[in-house]
């Protein structure tokens, strides 16, 4: 009997990547004030392949982070 040779498993380092319009409802913004922040560099960190933009969650999660308002800390 051959051996049967399993799949190769995914890499467990690849994170998981959001398009534009998943990445707009994650932080609860419109997909084009979105582009608006990415065209005026003010946008959270990208990937880009090709026409393709695609945010990490962590990236994400980051950019909402810098724009907290109110709490303790403020001024």
């Amino acid at each position: 009997m051959k051996k049967r040779e399993s799949a190769p498993a995914l890499a467990p380092a690849m994170p998981i990547l959001l398009n534009r319009g998943e990445a707009a409802r994650a932080l609860g913004i419109s997909h084009a004030y979105l582009k608006l922040l990415d065209l005026r560099g003010e946008g959270p960190p990208r990937y880009e392949f090709g026409r393709r933009k695609l945010y990490s969650p962590s990236d994400l999660a980051a950019f909402a982070r810098k724009h907290r308002r109110g709490g303790e800390g403020d001024e």
